[in-house]
């Protein structure tokens, strides 16, 4: 019986995980690149040269074989009986680059795409293998369930990125160190290194080797006198460990010592970007664990499972568990900002879902037929919070790339000769004007309007940059941001300017969040005709700040002038508000003022206008801003127009910046006009809502 759910369990993990490699995620992972390019290049020089030092070599090593061997040799034989005709007639010239590895190797992607969904197969069955012999046989189906389900190893089983190798080569270290307490022998322990020094080659990581030393002090601890526990203490066994284990690393990784200066800068780089040293707890990564990475029915199982692991029989095999499961928390919760980055969890997972699947084995044994049935709710529960994501994930990584499904759309619906402020990743056709879309130069309305765009396309991969900061903050503040701080994110500039487009929408390609990918909205930019403008108020600011109210430090009133000083921050905007304007019965808006920006600041646009609509109810409905102010050291002349939102009564006007640090932006003689605004570009635009979780990723890319 054991051994057919085992069996079940395991296809079910090779459903999941296989299901969606082809298309999956698009191919622009900059990371993904280092495993297959790597292999290919094997393939095509011979050489073993890295690529990059920060990831050691061996998922690529591994690629290399598996494409060497199984899959040009099975896509050769597709090939030939696919062209069989031109073999017979002799016109048949065969090139492995354009026949089988493809355009841009893109079809060696898809094979480490497929090894690395069965590496995360071999995972599920290691840790059954882990917990059988740490525990019992229902411990380790259990404990391959949860992970078989877990959303992140599925995700993650779709890339090929090392984290996956990295979880599998974990798991075997641990499971070879499991071996040594069973049989401490020379040949255990020399497998065991073996193990480690093979998860150290996947990633640059110690993990692995705590556990082995804590079996050892385990045995030393079990001899009865001094000169025993001392014998085994130096028993020539352990002592060969770490020299095994620089041994596998340097035959894996010749190219480390050989060009140590070349790999000491990469990895200085890696350990800026992961903010080595940090030292002070992180809780957003916590958060991410207990609402995605693990799920909080399963969370709240670890939690009560880590009980039942340090009873007085489990005592020894907790602290074997925890060993690795604490010292890969504190390296990323605490010594680095590795958190931040989510896949890195995806390693130790594994090992932590087999806390909750020892308390749930506990409930078997518990009044029979109650504990039988709670088992089974709890199973099922913490199953489906997972499989949901995980069904999202595969019914829409079965489905094409939004940047292919999008480039065949703007070639059957935007002119030929339109202008598109679009990032470079925006996939437009050869006649088509590429215009800037990035926050350094355009990224609201009116800034693509002045550029002289017609259509905007944001790409979400790229437009969300600015809204990471809450994931990598310090202790009491990732407390304070256990969730996104949606209404402050929305209050920044970049939150403005990105829902203003949704307004103007006629096209959009959005996958789930649990399902990353590429995300676009089309955006057909107004052009806006004015009549009948009316003075309703003017705030000159002469005898004061005119009832204009301050939100954040660092704001002061000075000779006829509002002003931001460089400086400021309030989580992380500051802003002026002006009072509430009746809008009511008008159709629509325009504004002029005078701003300066006092500083010059390398040409970066700052301080700029915006208006917040709101119903009668006090509930904003829409948000419309003038461009940033790029002109330094003197006054300028400056207005916006708008049509004012259906629903709206009353509107407040604001002035902001978009970094307060920056610089010292002064503004007056703020002139608002009643007026009846025409959108000449109406036709089949409405309002595209994106999701908050696309709009504002859960994690870095969501992934």
């Amino acid at each position: 019986m054991t051994k057919r759910i085992l069996i079940f369990i395991l296809i079910l993990a090779a459903v999941l995980r296989i299901t969606g490699v082809y298309p999956g995620y698009h191919p622009n992972h900059a990371d993904e690149v280092n495993i297959f390019s790597q292999a290919v290049n094997i393939l095509k020089t011979g050489s073993v040269q890295e690529i990059r030092f920060e990831y050691p070599p061996l998922p690529a090593y591994i690629n290399f074989l598996s494409f060497k061997f199984i899959f040009i040799p099975l896509s050769w034989i597709k090939y030939y009986a696919n062209n069989l005709g031109q073999i017979i007639d002799g016109t048949f010239l065969p090139n492995l680059q354009n026949n089988i590895l493809g355009n841009g190797d893109i079809n060696a992607m898809f094979w480490a795409r497929t090894v690395t969904a069965i590496f995360g197969v071999g995972i599920v069955f290691l840790i059954y293998k882990i917990s059988e012999k740490l525990f019992n046989k229902n411990v380790g189906l259990v404990a391959a369930f949860l992970v078989t389900v877990n959303y992140r190893q599925v995700l993650n089983s779709h890339f090929g990125l090392p984290d996956i190798y990295n979880a599998f080569f974990l798991c075997l270290s641990f499971f070879l160190t499991i071996r040594v307490w069973k049989k401490p022998d020379f040949k255990n322990y020399l497998i065991a290194a073996i193990g480690c020094g093979l998860a150290f080659s996947t990633k640059y990581q110690f993990f692995s080797f705590l556990p082995l030393f804590i079996i050892h002090i385990f045995r030393v601890l079990e001899q009865k006198d001094l000169k025993r526990k001392l014998k085994t203490l130096f028993d020539p066994s352990a002592i060969s460990v770490p020299f095994v284990i620089l041994f596998v690393f340097l035959i894996l990784n010749p190219y480390f010592i050989i060009q140590f200066d070349i790999a000491k800068t990469q990895l200085e780089y890696a350990a800026l970007k992961y903010r080595y040293g940090k030292d002070f707890l992180d809780f957003y990564p916590i958060s991410y664990l207990y609402k995605y990475g693990i799920g909080q029915i399963t969370s709240i199982l670890v939690l009560i499972g880590t009980f039942f692991l340090f009873t007085k029989s489990n005592f020894r095999k907790g602290i074997l568990l925890f060993s690795v499961i604490l010292e890969f928390a504190i390296y990323l919760l605490y010594v680095t900002g590795g958190g931040f980055y989510t896949r890195n969890f995806v390693s130790i997972t594994p090992l932590i879902l087999i806390i909750p699947a020892v308390f749930l084995e506990r409930l078997l044994n518990y009044k029979k037929y109650f504990g039988i049935i709670i088992f089974s709710l709890l199973v099922v529960f913490a199953g489906y919070e997972n499989l949901n994501k995980d069904y999202v994930l595969d019914v829409n990584y079965l489905k094409p790339w939004n940047q292919d499904v999008l480039q065949t759309w703007i070639t059957y619906h935007l002119p030929s000769n339109a202008k598109i402020a679009a990032h470079s990743s925006v996939p437009l056709e050869n006649s088509q004007t590429r215009l800037d879309f990035d926050l350094d130069s355009a990224f609201d309305i009116y800034e693509f309007k002045n550029e002289g765009a017609d259509f905007a396309i944001a790409n979400y991969e790229w437009t969300t940059n600015d809204f990471y900061w809450w994931m990598t903050q310090n202790t009491q503040k990732s407390l304070k941001y256990w969730n996104a701080p949606t209404q402050i994110l929305n209050e920044t500039f970049t939150g403005m300017a990105m829902h203003e487009i949704e307004d103007f929408g006629i096209y959009s390609l959005i996958k789930p969040a649990f399902a990353p990918d590429a995300n676009f909205l089309v955006a057909k930019l107004p052009d806006y005709k004015v009549t009948n403008k009316i003075l309703i108020r003017n705030f000159d600011f002469k005898s004061g700040e005119n009832g204009w109210t301050k939100i954040g430090n660092n704001l002061s009133y000075t000779n006829g002038n509002l002003v931001i000083q460089k400086g400021g921050i309030a989580d992380p905007y500051v802003r002026w508000i002006s009072p509430k304007i009746n809008i009511s019965n008008q159709n629509g808006f325009e504004i002029d003022y005078k701003i300066k920006t006092a500083d010059d600041i390398g040409q970066k646009r700052e301080g700029f206008l915006f208006v917040e609509f709101f119903n009668d109810k006090n509930d904003e409905i829409g948000v419309r801003l003038s461009s940033r102010n790029d002109v330094f050291n003197k006054y300028t002349d400056a207005g916006f127009v708008g049509e004012i939102p259906s629903g709206a009564s009353y509107a407040k006007i604001g002035f902001q910046v978009y970094k307060a640090e920056n610089a010292n932006v002064y503004l007056s003689d703020v002139k608002i006009y009643k007026a009846d605004v025409i959108n000449l570009n109406s036709s089949g635009v409405k309002h595209i809502d994106i999701p908050d979780d696309i709009f504002y990723p859960i994690s870095q890319g969501n992934m």
